[in-house]
């Protein structure tokens, strides 16, 4: 029973931080498009999406394949 509620737990802090992430990855993009030219927020935006290539290698794959 423990074990389950511990695992539970674990889930929703994990969707959160999913969710957190998703939405600072969004504002990102948004912040890219209107200065796709600034270099901090190149910077930012790459760090950003490696560590989710780091996370789901098979994401990194198909960006490389359909957008490089």
């Amino acid at each position: 029973m423990a074990d389950e509620e511990e695992e539970r737990a674990l889930e929703n802090q994990l969707e959160l931080q999913f969710l957190e992430q998703k939405d600072s990855l969004a504002a990102l993009n948004d912040a890219l498009a209107s200065d796709p030219s600034n270099p901090e927020l190149l910077s930012v935006t790459f760090s950003a999406f490696s560590s989710w290539f780091l996370i789901f290698p098979s994401v990194f794959i198909i960006f490389l394949l359909f957008y490089w």
